[in-house]
C-alpha cells in the first residue's frame, strides 16, 4: 500500500477513476479538457472495458438513431428539428 502511495505522489487526483464496465480503479493518462467537453478523456480502464462502454453507450441511444432514419428515408424531418 505504502508503494502505491509513493508512485500515486504527485499525481492529478481527478485523473483517479473508476472503471464504469469492471469496478478497477485506474489513472486516466488523457485528462478531459474542457475545450472537448466533458466526455473527452480515458473512459475505462483497458480497451476491452472501453469498447464494451462504447457499445453500451451507442445501444442506449439506436432506438433514436432507427426512429431518424426511418424518417429520413420517408423525406420527412423527426420531431424537434
Amino acid at each position: 500500500m505504502r508503494d502505491f502511495f509513493k508512485a500515486a505522489e504527485g499525481a492529478e487526483i481527478s485523473r483517479f477513476r473508476k472503471c464504469p464496465i469492471c469496478g478497477a480503479l485506474f489513472y486516466a493518462l488523457r485528462a478531459a479538457r474542457p475545450e472537448r467537453g466533458a466526455d473527452a478523456g480515458t473512459k475505462a480502464c483497458s480497451k476491452r472495458c472501453a469498447n464494451a462502454f462504447r457499445v453500451r453507450k451507442h445501444r442506449e441511444k439506436q432506438e433514436k438513431y432507427e426512429l431518424n432514419r426511418k424518417f429520413k428515408r420517408a423525406g420527412v424531418r423527426p420531431e424537434g428539428e
